[in-house]
């Protein structure tokens, strides 16, 4: 998962988009259909901060918690407020990918001050 995450940190960076990866923890193999998921919402997490940001900057982080990974990516752009989500966005992909995973995601934004998207997911399932 973390070669994976941050390949994809490397390829928006390559767009032009200053994208840092950072990975804590050790890491813990999951079900192929997990890390499928995950690589997919943090793809379309991406893909959503290159398309309609206006972001100077992304993050990726990957953490491995005793019971938990972690994953969360984060941007500088313009944000949306709640109200405005748009189906086109991906957002409710992104949902319905941790609801298949039996994952948390949580999307946090608002006008001008980026947005934040938080993937949980119980590494005893």
């Amino acid at each position: 998962m973390r070669a994976a995450l941050e390949w994809l940190s490397n390829s928006f960076a390559s767009r032009g988009l200053v994208c840092t990866f950072v990975c804590w923890g050790q890491e813990s193999r999951l079900n192929p259909e997990a890390e499928i998921a995950i690589f997919r919402i943090v793809q379309e997490a991406l893909s959503n901060i290159w398309r309609h940001a206006n972001a100077k900057q992304a993050r990726i982080e990957l953490r491995y918690l005793p019971k938990l990974v972690k994953v969360t990516i984060r941007d500088d752009g313009k944000g949306f407020a709640a109200a405005d989500e748009q189906a086109g966005m991906g957002l409710s992909g992104m949902r319905e990918r941790a609801l298949l995973i039996g994952g948390d995601l949580t999307i946090t934004s608002s006008p001008q001050n980026g947005c934040t998207v938080e993937l949980s997911l119980s590494l005893l399932a």
